[in-house]
């Protein structure tokens, strides 16, 4: 071995242990940002999955208050719901204000308040024609006068 080759020996390992962190660093920054993703995906599913369940039981109850002769009010499952005029459930227990009453439909319904440590916003819509459902920047609607669930289009917040 030359004086040349044993001098370039620590340099040469130093770039070894360069190249080996920036390569470690790429690969985790990777899969960091897939988990992210697939997070992201499994939360926006997991809350397309409850509200397809809030738009069954909003129905079931819609088919009750038919068979019942359209009450104003109607005592099922240990609740008190109050319904509008075409039938849809709108409150639970009373009529407080859209907003609480949106909150309190969600609550008796689902039970949920949070998936997976993101908050879900319940809310009356300024159009005050329905709740609106939002988890990050999805949002889907619920429109008292015809029990429609749908999904909206992203969130521009």
């Amino acid at each position: 071995m030359s004086w040349q080759d044993e001098q370039d020996r620590p340099w040469l390992s130093g770039y070894r242990l360069i190249i080996a962190l920036v390569t470690m660093v790429t690969i985790a920054s990777f899969l960091v940002g897939g988990h992210l993703e697939q997070r992201k995906l499994a939360q926006h599913s997991a809350m397309a999955s409850l509200v397809s369940q809030f738009g069954e039981r909003l129905q079931r109850l819609h088919g009750e208050w038919v068979l019942s002769n359209h009450p104003t009010q109607l005592w099922r499952e240990e609740k008190l719901w109050v319904f509008t005029p075409q039938g849809w459930p709108m409150a639970v227990e009373q009529v407080r204000g859209p907003s609480e009453d949106c909150g309190a439909l969600w609550q008796a319904l689902i039970g949920r308040e949070a998936l997976d440590g993101e908050p879900i916003r319940v809310q009356a819509r300024l159009e005050r024609d329905g709740c609106e459902l939002q988890l990050r920047e999805w949002r889907w609607l619920y429109r008292w006068q015809d029990g429609a669930v749908k999904a909206l289009e992203e969130a521009s917040r």
